[in-house]
């Protein structure tokens, strides 16, 4: 994925949501986004760990979003809903 990809995908969110701030959809999406990636390239997300001050990413990125009070964002709160999710996913992936 590249960086232009992602922000198409936040873009996507934002176009049927456009009260939801572009950083909180890059919250609401980064644990599964680097959950998906660290599984398939783990030696990137090892170095990034320790870039992090750990062994671990995911667990250096939940300890920042605690730190920041940011843990708690859900697409819910922006009323965004599991059904609508096909069409942003759609839409996106018509992209790539």
């Amino acid at each position: 994925m590249t960086k232009d990809q992602i922000l198409k995908l936040i873009e996507y969110i934002s176009g049927f949501h456009p009260d939801v701030p572009h950083g909180a959809a890059l919250i609401m999406i980064s644990k599964a986004w680097y959950g998906f990636f660290a599984e398939r390239i783990p030696d990137r997300f090892a170095a990034k760990g320790v870039a992090c001050g750990g062994d671990d990413f995911a667990v250096a990125l939940t300890r920042l979003q605690n730190d920041f009070a940011v843990d708690q964002l859900k697409m819910s709160d922006f009323g965004i809903t599991r059904e609508e999710l096909p069409a942003i996913y759609f839409n996106w992936t018509g992209f790539l």
